[in-house]
């Protein structure tokens, strides 16, 4: 009895390394487990804390057991979101707790950090805080129409995972 032939790697037969790649993310992963891992990653991806977001992602992917690389690679391309964000929710932050606009440029907060280092941290502290609590009211909404809209896409992509 004669064996199938292998495909040869790269050969006609065998698939695209963008295919063995999408199947190596999606694998053992729903659509919605997967589309869930993409919002989770952006999502995280504008919080407006730098540095944080890869800590808090791999936190958040491990703790509802979603597709870690799928969850750090939207988290990365999420970077440069963040940065758009930063400012609008600042300014959201602002205005939820009727805080008047930080007015200082960042020469004026290296001086002050050199004059008054506690409270130049303070300053940047409670500004980041605003930040956060925008983020903390946004990225629930953001979420969801994110899940909405990639949800359908993601389940005609993505290979269905075996039982």
């Amino acid at each position: 009895m004669k064996k199938p032939a292998t495909p040869v790697p790269g050969g006609k037969d065998s698939p695209s390394l963008a295919r063995r790649v999408a199947a190596l993310l999606a694998e053992g992963l729903t659509p919605e487990k997967l589309t869930l891992s993409v919002v989770l990653g952006v999502c995280v991806g504008v919080f407006p804390v730098v540095g944080a977001t890869v800590v808090l992602s791999v936190m958040l992917a491990a703790a509802l057991r979603l597709n870690m690389v799928v969850t750090q690679v939207a988290n990365q391309l999420a970077g440069p979101l963040q940065l758009i964000l930063f400012i609008p929710l600042l300014r959201a932050g602002e205005i939820l707790f009727d805080a008047p606009p930080l007015a200082a440029s960042p020469e004026e907060l290296v001086e002050l950090a050199s004059v008054d280092g506690e409270r130049a941290v303070r300053v940047v502290a409670t500004t980041v805080g605003y930040a956060i609590a925008a983020w903390l009211l946004v990225a629930p909404l953001m979420g969801s129409v994110l899940y909405l809209l990639l949800r359908p896409l993601v389940g005609r992509l993505a290979p269905r995972a075996r039982s």
